[in-house]
């Protein structure tokens, strides 16, 4: 071991003898197996390890075996620490050239010194130039077949001439593929050896279309800005020449004075015209305008145009008398002329007569106002308005009469403060008014509550059609009020207002509000009353007749209902009376007949065909009755009925019958009648119209509810025509299914279609459902 090893892993000589130096320098057991094996067998080739020196550092390390010739081996060992960061760093380097040159828009390059070699070209060369990295690496030169024709011999000796390592630039066009053209700054310059030789070029092509297309349009800017200078030049001296012109021919007063406004250096003719003074006499005496200003105003323009002499800009509006003692009222503005230096020398100044508008401001102000207050009474009825809404919204319509007459007087109560409100309806004689609903009235009984027409407040409203204001109950005549006695009235009502619902030229009730305190409604309440009043009515009359209609629709379900009950309870009855006697009488017919038959003559054989016509009624009546009222569907229930039923039909119908019937409890004599009524009557329509091979029968109890459906295979037809017939009256088939699961609230649909067979469903709610629906 030399010092060269004792320097790189810190131990000397006598050390490593006293320690397993391999367990030192390599505490990896794997590391330290490699390291033994490298020295047992590798012969005259270099490997790399990475021992830890004696202060825990560590180190990279190249070594070499070799033997000699006395059979003896030595080790070489070099410290390689260095060159591995310098090849990390340089990873890392290339790493971190190649992260920026691949993500940056210019096109940056790499040649060698005669540029006949592309050693590197960014991706952003295809971005710009339009061509592949590819194709400049095969023919490092066919970059310059992009370049415009007029730029190129130029770009081609730029580039190519110059072989000295010197800095190269150009800035150039080149045509891509698609035809566009860009503008393109390339910059190169050499890259020297360490003896200082170039021995490679390196270069950055930027696109600087954008830049060259501002350039332009700058310089295009910049011709305009000098051309308009020259035309505003000329314009000025224009000007200048018809100053005197215009000032003097305008209505108003241009006038030019000193800093300090102690000299006059040019007023227009018009002063004599607005002020009834010479121009001569401002130019001797620059103060003497102020001699015709307003004693009242006169201080305050003094201070105006006086007192600031900084030359910021003054404006004041005065009134000035003239000689015939005439009113002017002047509006005069100065403003501060200032020099190169940007210091005030001069004022220029512009007084306008500006009486008419004067006049027409205060004529402004008397309409203004005038328009306020009429926006005052306008807002106020928009208020009104606002509160009619409130009361009587569109949302009112959707609601029965009670709720919309609740809603209607909770809302009319809130808006107008009132104690109590109330409505009652004209009743079907036209002679009597009923109370139909009341908010905020304490008395339990109100609906016996009548009052003849003409008689009472209301009674009179309703007679007369005109609203009414009460300011003390007491005083009004209660003869004709009926179902409550006065004192409990007036114990609840001291002022009473009250409005007439109306139709048309119809009245159909009154509308009122009551205060349990004397009050006096005002006449805006009795205005937003009407106006409630009119709206209200129409809605309350739709739904009183709404009202109306629900009843006789519930009447008419009613009396479908007991009609249907009856008709089943007549089937019952005939089923009854055809089976049991009609049938007990043609059993003894036959057992008669059957007698005769045995007795000795020539007329047996027209006896054997009256028994088989007897045989052959009774089978008939037992069918008959069997349609009229199956005794099973009573003493078995649906489920059974419906199986005897579809065996029944599929043998006579000779079509294939499939069932699927839940096991469903007792659901009531109604509505497992209807259900057997609606089957019996799909499958008569099938046996008559559908030609099916197939019918399928279903009675499932779900979650939903109980549903029924009757399918089939046959010939279909166009159920929307075929409910419009039936609705014509050409068939009642549909419709009676209809009607008989819409009493026992179930929903009913018919799907079919030409060719496609067609499906009968029913659903009704039951147990919980039911009760809720």
């Amino acid at each position: 071991m030399n010092r060269e090893w004792e320097r790189a892993l810190g131990w000397t000589f006598e050390e490593a003898q006293q320690v397993d130096i391999l367990a030192e320098a390599y505490p990896d057991p794997g590391e330290r197996r490699r390291v033994v094996e490298f020295m047992r067998h590798a012969e005259r080739r270099w490997a790399d390890f990475r021992p830890r020196t004696r202060d825990g550092r560590i180190i990279d390390t190249s070594w070499a075996r070799y033997a000699l010739s006395d059979g003896a081996r030595i080790g070489f060992g070099i410290d390689i620490t260095e060159r591995k960061q310098a090849e990390a760093a340089l990873r890392e380097s290339e790493a971190r050239f190649r992260q920026v040159t691949e993500n940056i828009n210019e096109v940056f390059w790499l040649a060698d010194l005669d540029n006949t070699e592309m050693l590197y070209v960014s991706p952003a060369y295809g971005h710009v130039f339009g061509r592949s990295c590819d194709s400049v690496y095969r023919e490092p030169r066919s970059w310059l077949e992009a370049v415009h024709p007029e730029d190129r011999e130029r770009v081609r000796e730029a580039f190519y001439v110059n072989r000295d390592g010197r800095e190269m630039e150009a800035t150039y066009r080149v045509i891509r593929p698609d035809g566009s053209i860009r503008w393109i700054h390339d910059r190169a310059f050499g890259i020297r050896d360490v003896s200082g030789q170039p021995y490679r070029f390196a270069g950055v092509a930027e696109d600087v279309t954008a830049r060259k297309q501002a350039e332009e349009e700058r310089a295009r800017l910049l011709e305009s800005e000098t051309r308009a200078r020259a035309e505003a030049e000329a314009a000025l001296r224009e000007s200048e020449a018809r100053f005197r012109q215009v000032t003097e021919n305008i209505n108003e007063v241009f006038w030019l004075a000193d800093l300090d406004n102690t000299e006059m250096l040019y007023v227009s003719p018009a002063y004599g015209h607005v002020f009834g003074r010479s121009c001569d006499s401002v130019y001797r005496e620059p103060r003497s305008w102020l001699e015709a200003v307003h004693p009242e105003d006169r201080e305050r323009v003094r201070e105006a145009f006086y007192v600031n002499r900084d030359g910021r800009e003054m404006e004041a509006t005065y009134r000035v008398i003239r000689p015939d003692g005439s009113i002017r009222w002047i509006h005069d503005r100065a403003f501060g002329i200032r020099d190169v230096s940007g210091q005030p020398y001069r004022f220029a100044g512009v007084a306008e007569d500006v009486t008419a508008r004067k006049q027409a401001e205060e004529e402004r102000a008397r309409l203004l106002e005038s328009e306020t207050r009429a926006r005052a009474e306008a807002e106020a009825a928009l208020e009104r308005l606002r509160a009619i809404d409130t009361i009587t919204d569109s949302a009112l319509v959707h609601l029965g009469l009670d709720d919309l007459l609740h809603e209607l007087l909770a809302r009319l109560r809130r808006v107008l403060d009132a104690d109590s409100a109330g409505v009652q309806l004209v009743d079907a004689d036209s002679k009597t008014l009923y109370t139909r609903a009341v908010d905020g009235f304490r008395y339990q009984d109100f609906r016996s509550i009548r009052v003849h027409l003409g008689k009472g407040m209301s009674g009179r409203i309703a007679a007369e059609g005109r609203p009414m204001i009460v300011d003390d109950y007491s005083t009004v005549d209660s003869s004709g009020v009926e179902g409550v006695t006065r004192e409990q009235i007036l114990a609840r009502t001291r002022s009473v207002m009250g409005a007439p619902l109306r139709v048309g030229n119809k009245v159909v009730g009154v509308v009122s509000v009551t205060s349990a305190q004397p009050r006096r409604f005002t006449e805006e309440e009795l205005k937003l009353l009407l106006l409630v009043a009119d709206r209200a009515g129409p809605a309350v009359e739709q739904a009183r007749l709404l009202e109306q209609v629900r009843a006789g629709r519930e009447r008419q379900k009613a009396l479908s209902r007991r009609l249907l009950t009856a008709q089943e309870e007549e089937r019952r009855r005939l089923a009854v009376e055809l089976h049991d006697e009609l049938g007990q009488v043609l059993t003894a017919v036959k057992i008669n007949l059957a007698s005769l038959e045995r007795l000795p003559g020539p007329a047996s054989a027209h006896l054997k065909d009256a028994i088989a016509s007897v045989d052959q009624a009774m089978e008939r009546i037992r069918d008959l009755a069997l349609d009229l009222r199956p005794s099973v569907l009573d003493d078995l229930g649906l489920p059974a009925a419906l199986r005897w039923y579809v065996d029944r039909f599929a043998r006579a119908a000779r079509v294939d019958a499939h069932l699927s019937i839940d096991a469903v409890p007792h659901l009531g004599t109604d509505l497992e009648t209807v259900c057997f009524r609606v089957a019996q009557e799909a499958l008569t329509n099938v046996a008559r119209h559908a030609r099916a091979r197939h019918v399928w029968v279903d009675l499932h109890l779900l979650p939903v509810g109980l549903e029924l459906s009757v399918r089939d295979d046959g010939s279909g037809f166009d159920a929307a025509l075929a409910r419009d017939h039936a609705v014509g009256g050409a068939s009642i088939g549909l419709l009676g299914m209809q009607e008989r699961v819409a009493l026992a609230g179930g929903t009913f649909e018919v799907r079919s279609a030409p060719g496609g067979g067609t499906q009968v469903r029913a659903h009704f709610a039951v147990g919980e459902k039911a009760d809720h629906a």
